[in-house]
Order: structure tokens, then C-alpha cells, then sequence
């Protein structure tokens, strides 16, 4: 699976504002219907009034002086050299900006995106695709700093020629933010013509993206009771306080478990997920139509806080609070979304005040903001430089991890001027010191990623507790990659196996330390599994196996088809062609993907080496010159020319591509490594051991930097430094012979001097 390195902050697609109750939507865009969801306005009052001015309510909205609440009379912005200017022509809404091809130009705007705190804008462009706008209002209040023009990048420059500039796919629409902003809504994207036909049955989040109504149920002279909508029974119950128990329980009726099903509706648009399908339905799986991104660097930091937009779901499956049966609607009315009760308040229904809104626990005085429980257990992070959202996983505070592993933490974003270590003591001093701290997810994932010693040991023996959230065991079972041994493969194989689809879907992720000759055996039972997504990520492993799976073959396709309107989705198709020797198929994939998204590296690198393989390197080289005139300081494209060109035998040509791709991505430890080899190849040992030096900073426990630096350090006769180097190896490879031998040899010279 491909994936972007420059992630654009995803267009807004959850706290949005502004659309006025009404009986005609648009099903298709410019085309006027009977909204199909006036029938639920008209017997459901209250919930109407409730929603009509929610989030969801004004999710899109055409745009008109009731709706637009940015400045047209005739304001201009200035960012990076491009002033941009708002005005009015008699009715309608216009900008003057920055175009595709680098020039200013008038575009009219079609809908406004959203109320809070920001509002967004849409522009019809060509082919049916409709781009959101860089340039957002800021709707807080002058208090707040809003009521002003602003650029959701800040003050970076994004010319047209970088991904995430207006005109590009990654902010058209129709593929990023449509299916969570409107009802019923298809994109109809036509793979050959690369156009949208999009439709929709309501034009905002409405009654049917939450709500299955059953078959006669909108019919108001229908008296049959078994046509109703269908009820949220997880309200079968309620929450109580056991005696002396300061946290209440969930007691249901009949004793029955908490129904936890609504999730899976809300998680349809608050998560970070990739579409298996064109639209979804609200009595749909999750995970039959979406594949979600899992509790990972660098959507998330190593701890599982919430780094980049992720939409509440992933955090919440870790909290303590989803693992007790707590659901959405415990804290949030469903048609206002607003939160049940006021600060401290909410979370008293099921925690005692008396217990935990006291200086005792919370450590600050009482009424002030610092003493709100979601100050300390919801830490916010700002999106779109003014959209502050909450951490859904409802952590105690642990900045003494976030110390260990570069990750923030809620006491020092107020303690701004204290460390973590202070913050951590104080709470040490307030609570008592834990004798000894579990093995916690984020030290494991962030050893595992750094490389450190006795990371793989930590990962098996995290993978063992039985008490770990699904999601987080998932993403251990994907880590697993970082180590393709025998062993790995049994735990690994316990994951496949799983009762929890999330856990088989986080194991099918780490499918490549299967050998090629078991892979079929193995994964071919999951082909045929209950979710869909589990059922496409196998038929992704398996795509270059001999075999007939076509079900899940063909619902891969479809999925990869869904996303195709991005290079992404273009080059993920052409994988699959490529892995089963269809080169023709999948140079034609990776052409379109250029053609649509010019400056998406990963498709000219991949094409580049498709040519390699037929042994036509000067066409690689075309391609790479070609993706470099846009992205020079592209680190990826860079490195494949410099190899294209040691394969040429221009070592010293390579150098220049090689610097390219070191500078440009100094944390990958291999563009450093390769790097150095050709520098000292070629008799730069000082400027290779100076590459390496740096690297090693980013990468302190990569064995290839650390090998390579005691080989040099012995060539130059610095044998205390060699012997530096080998002995951190010999921590992490305490098996190796060789680096035993080695150790041996300099600890003898040292002695000798």
C-alpha cells in the first residue's frame, strides 16, 4: 500500500456548520428533488429543530447571504506573494486566486463547507469535480481571534506545483470530503474519464446517515408496527453506582451487555479511514466499508494521542471508557451534538464529584479552567490552525513517557515554561510513585520504530496481554514487520487467527514476513473472511499468488477504484497489476496516475523501476527527469535517479541526487547509508563518515550506520570509537557471531596501546 510522506490536513471533514432546514435538496449537484428526508422532518419535530442548527445540520450549504459568513465586500488576503481578493458580483460570491497554472483568477463560489470554527468553500471546476478553497474564514469571535480571512497551511508556501494547493486532488471534494458531509451520497467516479457524476439524497448530514428506516415506515397511513425505524437498543439500560464504587457500571436490561453498535455508525465519518466503497449506508459495518488506519506514527505518536486529524474513533476504542460500554450518545445529544451537560457536570453522571472534582484529585482550584477533567484527561490539538479538538482516549497523564518518547503532554502545554520530567515528579509526589510501571504501548512502538534494543522482545511480550484494546493490539500485530523470523510468524499467526476482525485486519498488514511458498496456505482461508475489509486486505497479499479468489479480487478493484481519482488509488491499481506480471496494465495505471496527479512521486518512481525491470533504464531515466522538474527536492525521486545512475556507471553524477535525497530526508537511515558507501567508495571518507555521524543522531540503534561507522573508525585507527559502535550492535544482536569476533579484535588492540 502506497502512502503519501506530505499528509495534508484532511478538508474539514467533521466539525462543520450551516444549512437551513428544507423540503428541496440537490441530488445531484445543479440538479433540484424532493428531499426523501422531509418526510422525517414532518412527524419528528423536535429532533428537526435539534439538528437543523448542529454541525451536521449545516454540514454544506448553497452558498447566499443567509449562508456565507466570510467578508466578500471586497477584501483581499496576502500569503507568500499571492494576494487574494473577496467580492460580490450581485448575488453571487467570487475570489480571485491562484489558478493551476500559477495565474490569478475569478472563481464563483458554489456552497460553503461548514460553520465552526472555520467555514470552508467549494468551486466547481471541470469534469464535475468541485475544490475546496485554501483561503477559510475564521469564524470564532474578534475575542477569540476570528471574524478574518486566513490560509489553512499558514504561512508554508504551496505553489501549484506541490500536492496540497487548492487545484490539486487532494483537495477536490468529491473524493476527500463528500461521503461524510452529505446523505446517500455516491461519487460516481468514472476511472477512464477521470470525471465525477456525484449524487446524493440529502444535501447535509441527515436522518438517513444515522438512522435505517425500515420499509413502510415513511409511509404516514402504513400502521404496521413492525415498520419502524430501527431503535438504538443500547439505550436498553442505564448507568449505576455500585455501593462505595466512585465509577458507575453499566447495568442492562436483563442483564445484557451494553450494545455498543452505534459506534460503528459515527465511526463511518469520525475516523481516519480509506473507502472500501462507493457510499455507505448507516446500517452498513464499519468494516465493511472502510478500511481504518490503525494507532500508528504518524497519524498518532507512539503513545496513541492523537497526532494528525483522526476523526475521535481510534482514540476512543483505546480509552477505558469504550472497554466499560460507554458510547457516544452517553455524552453527546445525537441531533445537537452538543454535550449533554457543562464541563465537569457531564462526566459527574457516571464519576462522583465528591471523589473527583475535588483539589484532591484534580490538584488545581476548584471552578478554574485548569481543574476540568478534559483539561487534564482530553488534551486538545489544533487542525487548520484554528479548529481545537479533544483526544477521545480519556488517558491519565503520563509526561514522564511522553519524556521518552518525543510525545506531548497535557501538563506542559499549560506549564509551557516546566519540563516534562517537573510535571511528571508532581504527580509522582501527588499520587505515589507506581512501583513498577507496565510495559506500555507507546515505549514498545516507539523502540520498535527507532530500532532499539530489546525492542522485539517487548513487542512479543506486549502482544501476549489478553487486556489490551483491539485497536492496540492490532497495531502491535502490524509492527511485527519489523521482524521476519520464524517466531514472528507464530504470533503473527495468532492475530490471523483472532476472533476480533480489527486484530486479523492489523496481522494481514504485517503479510510479508509470510514466505512466499505458505502465503497462499495461510492467508487463504481470510479470503473468504466476514468483513470486507479484511477480506480486501487479503486479497492485496495474495494478489500475486496463482489462485482463484475473484470475490475478493474484484471488491479489492472496487476499492482501489474508489480512491482512483488520486495518484494513490492509480498507482495501487497498477501494483496489483504489476505483482501479477500485467506490466502493460500497470504502466498504463501508473501513466494515469501522473496524468491526474502530476506530483505524487511515488508513481514516477514506480514506473521508473517498472522500466528497470524490462531493462529499459534511459526510459526510467525520462520518467525521473520528468518528476523532478516539478518535485526537485523530492527525496524518493531523488534517490531512484542517483541508483539509476550508479546502474549507468555514473557513480559520480549519482552523488549529486544521492546529497538530494540525504538533505531531504535526513530521518531515512538508508539514503544516508547508501550515501556514505558511494562517498567512501569513491575516497571521501571524511565527508562519509560526517553523513554518517549525522544519520546516526536520527537512527542511534540502525545497524548499517553503526557497521559501517566501525569499519571506517578502524580504518582511520580510532578503535575506541569502533569499538563504540560495535558493542551498541552486539546489544541489539547478541547472537552474532561475527560482531562477537570483532569486539574481540579491538578490545586486544586497545589493551596492546
Amino acid at each position: 500500500m502506497l502512502h503519501v510522506v506530505k499528509t495534508p490536513p484532511l478538508i474539514f471533514l467533521m466539525a462543520l456548520s450551516t444549512l437551513l432546514v428544507s423540503c428541496e435538496g440537490r441530488n445531484k449537484l445543479g440538479t433540484a428533488q424532493v428531499n426523501s428526508e422531509q418526510k422525517c422532518q414532518d412527524c419528528h419535530l423536535e429532533q428537526t429543530r435539534e439538528w437543523a442548527n448542529s454541525d451536521h445540520g449545516k454540514a454544506v450549504q448553497h452558498a447566499s447571504a443567509n449562508t456565507v459568513l466570510g467578508n466578500f465586500e471586497n477584501q483581499t488576503i496576502s500569503v507568500n506573494g499571492v494576494t487574494s481578493s473577496f467580492f460580490k458580483k450581485g448575488d453571487a460570491f467570487w475570489v480571485n486566486t491562484e489558478s493551476k497554472d500559477g495565474k490569478l483568477k475569478d472563481f464563483r463560489i458554489e456552497y460553503t463547507f461548514g460553520v465552526r470554527s472555520l467555514q470552508q468553500y467549494l468551486v466547481k471546476m471541470e469534469s464535475g469535480k468541485y475544490q475546496v478553497l485554501p483561503l477559510s474564514w475564521d469564524s470564532r469571535s474578534d475575542e477569540q481571534g476570528g471574524q478574518r480571512w486566513f490560509h489553512i497551511y499558514g504561512d508554508d508556501l504551496v505553489r501549484p506545483t506541490d500536492r496540497l494547493h487548492w487545484t490539486q486532488p487532494l483537495q477536490n471534494w468529491n473524493g476527500m470530503c463528500a461521503d461524510c458531509h452529505s446523505s446517500g451520497l455516491k461519487r460516481n467516479y468514472d476511472v477512464n474519464r477521470d470525471t465525477f457524476s456525484t449524487h446524493w439524497d440529502s444535501i447535509n448530514v441527515g436522518c438517513k446517515s444515522c438512522h435505517i428506516v425500515a420499509a413502510g415506515h415513511e409511509d404516514k397511513e402504513h400502521e404496521d408496527k413492525e415498520h419502524e425505524v430501527k431503535q438504538d437498543k443500547s439505550q436498553n439500560g442505564n448507568w449505576a453506582f455500585a455501593e462505595n464504587a466512585s465509577i458507575a457500571h453499566w447495568v442492562g436490561e436483563n442483564g445484557q451487555s451494553r450494545d455498543q453498535s452505534q459506534i460503528e455508525t459515527c465511526a463511518a465519518c469520525h475516523s481516519r479511514r480509506t473507502p472500501l466503497t462507493d457510499g455507505f449506508d448507516a446500517g452498513d459495518k464499519f468494516l465493511d466499508s472502510f478500511s481504518p488506519a490503525l494507532i500508528l506514527p504518524p497519524d498518532y505518536f507512539p503513545d496513541g494521542k492523537v497526532r494528525d486529524e483522526n476523526y475521535v474513533w481510534g482514540s476512543f476504542l483505546q480509552s477505558k471508557m469504550y472497554q466499560n460500554g460507554v458510547i457516544c450518545s452517553d455524552c453527546h445529544n445525537p441531533h445537537t451534538l452538543e454535550t449533554k451537560a457543562p464541563d465537569n457536570a457531564l462526566c459527574a453522571t457516571c464519576h462522583k464529584a465528591e471523589v473527583f472534582d475535588t483539589p484532591d484529585h484534580t490538584r488545581h482550584k476548584i471552578g478554574s479552567e485548569a481543574a476540568l477533567c478534559v483539561n487534564c484527561h482530553m488534551g486538545t490539538r489544533t487542525y487548520m490552525q484554528v479548529d481545537k479538538r479533544r483526544d477521545h482516549s480519556f488517558r491519565v497523564p503520563r509526561p514522564g513517557l511522553g519524556h521518552q518518547i518525543g510525545a506531548p503532554d497535557v501538563c506542559t502545554a499549560c506549564h509551557s515554561d516546566k519540563t516534562q520530567i517537573w510535571a511528571q515528579d508532581n504527580i509522582d509526589t501527588w499520587f505515589g510513585k507506581a512501583e513498577e510501571m507496565p510495559l506500555h504501548f507507546g515505549l514498545v512502538v516507539d523502540r520498535v520504530l527507532h530500532g532499539k534494543a530489546g525492542a522485539e522482545h517487548d513487542l512479543k511480550t506486549l502482544l501476549k496481554y489478553d487486556s489490551l484494546p483491539a485497536i492496540i493490539k492490532a497495531s502491535l500485530y502490524a509492527l511485527l514487520s519489523y521482524f521476519p523470523n520464524e517466531d514472528s510468524l507464530l504470533y503473527l499467526q495468532t492475530g490471523l487467527n483472532s476472533n476480533d476482525a480489527l486484530q486479523r485486519l492489523g496481522a494481514l498488514k504485517a503479510h510479508e514476513i509470510i514466505p512466499l511458498t505458505r502465503r497462499v496456505e495461510i492467508l487463504s482461508p481470510l479470503l473468504s473472511d466476514p468483513r470486507r475489509a479484511v477480506r480486501v486486505e487479503a486479497a492485496r497479499a495474495l494478489a500475486g499468488a496463482a489462485q482463484d479468489h475473484k470475490q475478493a479480487e474484484q471488491e479489492l478493484l472496487s476499492a482501489e477504484e474508489v480512491s482512483a481519482w488520486r495518484g494513490e488509488g492509480r498507482a495501487n491499481l497498477a501494483g496489483f497489476y504489476r505483482v501479477r506480471r500485467n506490466n502493460e496494465e500497470a504502466i498504463e495505471h501508473y501513466l494515469a496516475s501522473l496524468e491526474i496527479d502530476p506530483y505524487f512521486g511515488a508513481s514516477f518512481v514506480n514506473l521508473a523501476d517498472i522500466y528497470r525491470e524490462l531493462g529499459d533504464d534511459p526510459r526510467g531515466m525520462d520518467v525521473l527527469k520528468a518528476g523532478l522538474t516539478g518535485q526537485a527536492d523530492d527525496a524518493d525521486l531523488n534517490f531512484s535517479m542517483a541508483l539509476n545512475l550508479i546502474r549507468q556507471k555514473r557513480p559520480k553524477d549519482a552523488l549529486f541526487y544521492l546529497k538530494n535525497a540525504n538533505e531531504n530526508a535526513p530521518a531515512n537511515a538508508h539514503y544516508a547509508y547508501v550515501r556514505a558507501v558511494a562517498l567512501n567508495d569513491m575516497g571521501h571518507v571524511g565527508q562519509a563518515l560526517s553523513v554518517l555521524e549525522t544519520a546516526v543522531k536520527h537512527a542511534p540503534q540502525n545497524a548499517n550506520l553503526n557497521y559501517m561507522l566501525a569499519l571506517i573508525y578502524q580504518q582511520k585507527g580510532d578503535f575506541e570509537s569502533a569499538f563504540t559502535h560495535l558493542k551498541l550492535l552486539e546489544i541489539r544482536f547478541p547472537d552474532n557471531q561475527n560482531i562477537k569476533n570483532q569486539i574481540d579484535v579491538l578490545e586486544k588492540r586497545l589493551k596492546q596501546k
